[in-house]
């Protein structure tokens, strides 16, 4: 009896686990709108970082890059940037 109530809530906390970890239809509709990519190109020491936004319903993005010595901040109007 032990082993199958061990059981039991073993299974309970993976459906409750699964529940949290499972993208909802609104976070997949997001990654269905937006493509945001960074590629670093490591013989010129560059990053380019790419938006566009599917649904055309953006109107003002902002990137904002943290960690260097001086944040980097810039917005962009419209719903797609390129950024190098």
């Amino acid at each position: 009896m032990r082993s199958f109530t061990r059981i039991m809530l073993f299974g309970m906390v993976m459906v409750i686990i699964l529940f949290l970890i499972m993208p909802d239809e609104e976070s997949v509709d997001l990654q269905e709108s937006f493509d945001l990519e960074a590629v670093y190109e490591p013989n010129f020491g560059l990053v380019t970082i790419t938006f566009s936004d599917s649904t055309r319903g953006t109107t003002e993005t902002t990137l904002e890059v943290l960690g260097l010595a001086r944040s980097y901040q810039r917005t962009y109007d419209g719903y797609t940037f390129v950024e190098t």
